[in-house]
């Protein structure tokens, strides 16, 4: 193999290959050549116009408003596609930072421009009985101020509005899409394994139990990613009454009870013999229940004890709480633990099948009925999480 990296023709490079022979006395019957122009890598420095034109086509694509503003003369030296369209421009004119259209607020930005803060800015200005965010951002583009030039960036506070709606009602669409399918799915799969459709030999069924189950956590995913959205977006209506949360709690550990037996856990409740009576939304607490006690469950070691405990004795709030002997949560992870798609303890993942939106959505339960939520945690010693619901005032 020959190889050079100067500047070499064609003819030099069989001339040198053709000075001696070959080994074993052969000779050259055929010969691959790959070049490398070399022309393009004489200077150190890139082509200036090259990098404008790639800078450019950068920003042509950009969604949003973007424009560069001269720092010393406050001309527009560019404008991308979504700029000309929100200000009415074409490209070919000569435009100046008057010509935003901002009226008063204008002063304002030029304060901005001219301050000798090159810090990235934000500020809010007003055009058309319209609110913009402009996001200011100084760019050197040469090695003198002379050829500074700042780069904003507008966005709409309507705009992001009406896209995290689209973005929600994909989301759901999406969702509600799926749900139909896979129910259907896990239905078919349980039908027969029950055997249904005749008896079912121990090899196929252990393959049917594995899709029968990873159907279960699907169908799972897709119902707490529509409980998250309703929640989020304020879609999801509470059909609240005046309830006996004890009542509630009976209903959750009866609910819960063959789930906590499959990782041989045992479930206690504690809650005064009369009734507490709360204005709530039956089905969504037995829910935050459920949620919250499965948790507990999943994370206790064989042969723990999950406890559900009920406090009235404030007379204007009822304390929730459900508190277990498990193996805990990291304190690291403690302040991100109602966050969307968390998954704190991600060395127990494969056994529990978690979707990690469960504690978001009690989360935004529980603060839908006024109430407040908080969950502490010793790793290794185990884990309570309390939630508050308000009481009725007294008659």
């Amino acid at each position: 193999m020959f190889r050079r990296n100067d500047l070499i023709t064609i003819r030099q490079i069989y001339e040198t290959l053709h000075r001696g022979p070959c080994p074993g006395g052969g000779g050259i019957l055929h010969m691959s050549s790959f070049l490398k122009d070399k022309t393009s890598f004489t200077t150190d420095a890139p082509n200036a116009s090259d990098t404008s034109t790639r800078s450019g086509a950068l920003l042509d694509a950009v969604p949003d408003p973007v424009l560069a503003i001269a720092a010393d003369t406050f001309d527009v030296v560019y404008a991308n596609p979504a700029a000309l369209r929100l200000f009415e421009w074409n490209r070919s004119a000569n435009r100046s930072l008057a010509d935003l259209g901002l009226g008063p607020e204008e002063i304002r930005l030029r304060t901005v421009l001219s301050s000798s803060d090159h810090t990235r800015r934000e500020i809010q200005v007003a055009r058309d009985a319209k609110l913009y965010r402009i996001d200011c951002q100084l760019l050197s583009t040469a090695g003198t101020a002379d050829d500074d030039q700042v780069i904003l960036t507008i966005w709409s506070p309507a705009a992001d509005i009406d896209r995290n709606r689209r973005d929600h009602e994909f989301v759901a669409t999406v969702s509600h899409e799926l749900r139909t399918p896979v129910t259907s799915i896990k239905g078919a799969l349980g039908l027969v394994l029950s055997g249904a459709s005749g008896p079912v030999a121990d090899k196929t069924r252990a393959l049917l139990d594995i899709a029968h189950r990873n159907a279960g956590r699907l169908l799972l995913l897709v119902n707490d990613i529509l409980d998250i959205e309703k929640l989020t977006s304020g879609n999801m209506s509470f059909d609240k009454d005046l309830l006996d949360l004890v009542a509630v709690l009976d209903a959750a550990h009866d609910a819960t009870a063959s789930f906590a037996h499959q990782f041989e856990v045992r479930i206690e409740v504690e809650a005064p013999k009369g009734p507490v009576m709360a204005t709530i939304d039956g089905a969504r607490i037995h829910q935050v229940l459920t949620n919250l006690i499965s948790n507990a469950c999943k994370f206790s070691h064989p042969g723990g004890v999950v406890t559900l405990s009920l406090d009235d004795s404030d007379p204007e709030k009822v304390r929730i709480c459900v508190d277990d002997t498990g193996v805990g949560i990291p304190q690291s992870a403690l302040h991100t633990i109602f966050d969307r798609f968390n998954q704190a303890q991600s060395g127990h993942r494969n056994r529990t099948g978690s979707t990690g939106l469960g504690l978001a959505i009690v989360k935004t339960i529980v603060e839908a009925h006024g109430g407040t939520i908080s969950l502490d945690s010793v790793e290794g010693q185990g884990t309570r999480a309390c939630f508050t619901l308000s009481r009725p005032a007294p008659e």
